[in-house]
C-alpha cells in the first residue's frame, strides 16, 4: 500500500536547481533512472550504484527534446547555446527553434506558454514505501498550481 509523501521544492541558496546539477545528481531517483532499472537491473547498478559505466552521449533525438524545452521554456538559454558542428545536430537545433515558433503562432498555446509560472520546477521527496530519495522536474508550474509538460516525438 502506497502512502502520501510531501514533496518539497528543490532549490540551492533559494534559487532553482541548475540543469547540470539536477541531471547530474544520480543518487536521487528520477523517472529516467526508474526506466533504466526496468530496462536492466545490471545497467542500472552499473550506472547509478557501482558507477563503473559512463552515461552514453545524448542522441540527436534526445538533444532535440532538450533543446525544444529550452527554446519553449527558457528561450534566452536556448539562444546562448553554441552552434552545433554536425549536420544532424544543426537540424535538431533548427527543429527546436521551429517548434517554438509554431507553438507561439497558435494563440492558445502562446497563452499557455506565456502564463505566469516557474519553468524547470524541481521537486524532491522520499518514497515512504522504499525509503528512496526521488526527484522530478516539472516543465512549468503555473501560478494556478497546474503543471505543464512538453513532449516531443518523431
Amino acid at each position: 500500500m502506497s502512502t502520501t509523501t510531501t514533496a518539497q521544492v528543490w532549490t540551492i541558496d533559494g534559487q532553482p536547481v541548475p540543469h547540470d546539477i539536477y541531471h547530474g545528481t544520480h543518487d536521487i531517483i528520477s523517472n529516467s533512472a526508474k526506466e533504466k532499472f526496468r530496462e536492466s537491473r545490471k545497467l542500472y547498478a552499473d550506472l547509478y550504484i557501482r558507477k563503473c559505466k559512463p552515461f552514453s552521449d545524448p542522441t540527436p533525438a534526445l538533444l532535440l527534446g532538450q533543446w525544444a524545452h529550452l527554446a519553449v521554456w527558457e528561450p534566452d538559454e536556448f539562444a546562448a547555446l553554441p552552434t552545433p558542428t554536425t549536420a544532424p545536430l544543426k537540424k535538431a537545433m533548427a527543429e527546436a527553434a521551429a517548434l517554438r515558433e509554431a507553438l507561439l503562432a497558435n494563440p492558445c498555446t502562446r497563452q499557455i506558454i506565456e502564463a505566469v509560472g516557474e519553468c524547470e520546477h524541481s521537486v524532491r521527496w522520499t518514497d515512504e514505501d522504499t525509503g528512496l530519495p526521488c526527484k522530478c522536474r516539472d516543465d512549468k508550474l503555473l501560478a494556478s498550481g497546474q503543471i505543464l509538460d512538453l513532449k516531443t516525438t518523431r
